[in-house]
């Protein structure tokens, strides 16, 4: 059973603070919901709330405003808010909070924050906490019954009343609440007071910590799963168990009710596990937990060339890429050319994550006509097969091939267009031009009627990475790659 501390409000046709059976009948066939807030902060989409059906009076006392109900409904099992559930600690030692913060539904609207960086004062006849300027946010008509709390997070009281105008247009600077430390003696009887409802044990305890009702989670589950294995879940609530397991891809060879519940793979591909748990008051499923079988399905490695064809003279780029159910399984990359003789593959392209991008170049006639390109991918369950690649090979550039020294660079560079063949010499008559591009694919640099078959890139003041140089010369298009280290 669930008790809640709320404002209440004097008779309408007495001035006395005496509440008459009639209202405490009315309070004990109130809806309490829960969860009336936007889903993210700042959002406009408000979450799915719960309400629960009639309450108990428990106990009230005018001097500080405060009314105690219990729900009917042991909402400790239920299923509407499995892992949500928070109940909230108090301070009863009268110590004054150092900030303080109110959880608040102004006006009537979805959840607010509001906040205060200084201590309240003490007011009316020491019955109430003062909070006079809030520093964030405001409190409205309709947040009356509303927790404050200290500066750890324990309730020390509740919504009162407002120091000034209580109209939206003009809201209230400041707020009184009613102070839990005398809310707990109240008139020293039964339903009057706090003490024998919230320390039901006397156990004399002076403060209480905040409760989360724990979220269950899974356990040993990875990204890839290569044989049999153990899947939990864990952070059950007291009470909770498994009732089942739900997979797709998936056995479960002793059975689908135990936890841990051993888990045996499929065949390749993707798959997933979902556990239903027996709170006590019904079934809970928790969503779906994905992850892959097996090793890579080479047959879904594809190898995308920036031109779709490689250049006998000059480098190009080729980017591998996994064109299947992006599963976060694969950690590692390898290229494989068996009849690169004539090409080359930067040796760090060979493994690793990143090189889903590497550089193929040309360096030597004559070409080939074609070449083979094999790619795989790597999980924790091994290598895949080699997906193999045929891609064809074109000489657009003339026989000319261009020179980047030094390589990297720092200050400076010099760019010298030389054949791709090392018996001919070079003659270049006509006015090019020369662009160098960025990581991004921007423009950094061009310069238009060069003449001769050399000229000087300054790099000094440029970022260190790979740029890509290019030069037209006539309808010759020659390609390299330099890189700026400093």
């Amino acid at each position: 059973m669930y008790r809640g501390i709320l404002g209440i409000t004097q008779d309408s046709d007495e001035n006395d603070g005496i509440l008459e059976q009639y209202e405490i009948d009315e309070a004990e066939d109130w809806l309490v919901r829960f969860r009336f807030r936007h889903t993210t902060c700042g959002g406009s989409t408000i979450a799915n709330g719960v309400t629960y059906d009639d309450t108990q009076f428990r106990a009230a006392w005018h001097p500080t405003d405060f009314a105690l109900v219990e729900l009917q409904d042991n909402i400790v099992n239920d299923i509407y808010s499995v892992g949500q559930k928070v109940w909230l600690g108090w301070d009863r030692t009268g110590n004054t909070p150092s900030t303080a913060t109110c959880i608040h539904h102004p006006a009537g609207d979805v959840m607010k924050y509001t906040y205060d960086g200084e201590s309240p004062s003490i007011e009316i006849n020491n019955t109430h906490w003062l909070v006079d300027d809030w520093e964030v946010g405001t409190t409205q008509g309709g947040s009356s019954g509303s927790p404050i709390f200290d500066q750890n997070k324990r309730v020390v009281g509740q919504d009162h009343m407002g120091e000034g105008s209580t109209d939206p247009c003009n809201p209230i600077k400041g707020t009184y609440f009613g102070r839990l430390s005398l809310s707990w003696i109240g008139d020293s009887t039964n339903n009057t007071r706090l003490s024998n409802w919230l320390d039901p044990g006397s156990t004399g305890a002076t403060t209480l910590n905040s409760i989360r009702q724990p979220t269950p989670e899974y356990s040993g589950i990875g990204d890839a799963l290569c044989s049999s294995n153990y899947f939990s879940v864990t952070n059950l609530a007291p009470g909770y168990s498994i009732h089942h397991w739900n997979g797709s891809n998936v056995t479960f060879p002793n059975g689908n009710t135990s936890n841990p519940v051993l888990v045996s793979p499929g065949s390749q591909g993707g798959a997933w596990v979902q556990a239903v748990i027996n709170t006590g008051a019904g079934l809970y499923t928790m969503p779906q937990e994905s992850f892959w079988v097996g090793v890579p399905d080479y047959t879904q490695l594809g190898i995308e060339l920036q031109n779709g064809y490689l250049t006998a003279c000059d480098y190009t780029s080729g980017t591998a890429k996994y064109l299947g159910t992006a599963w976060p399984e694969i950690d590692a990359y390898e290229w494989y050319m068996p009849n690169a003789s004539n090409w080359t593959i930067e040796e760090e392209a060979f493994s690793g994550i990143d090189n889903k991008y590497v550089e193929i170049y040309y360096w030597e006639d004559p070409a080939p006509s074609q070449e083979d390109i094999y790619i795989r991918a790597h999980n924790s369950c091994g290598w895949s097969d080699w997906k193999h690649t045929i891609w064809s090979v074109t000489d657009n550039c003339g026989g000319l091939l261009m020179v980047l020294s030094p390589n990297p660079a720092t200050g400076e560079t010099t760019l010298t267009i030389q054949s791709s063949s090392k018996e001919k010499k070079v003659d270049i008559n006509e006015e090019w031009e020369l662009e160098v591009f960025d990581q991004t694919q921007a423009l950094k640099a061009k310069t238009s009627k060069l003449k001769g078959n050399c000229t000087t890139i300054q790099t000094s003041n440029w970022k260190d990475g790979v740029y890509v140089v290019r030069a037209k010369i006539g309808d010759k298009l020659i390609t390299g790659k330099l890189v700026v280290k400093h």
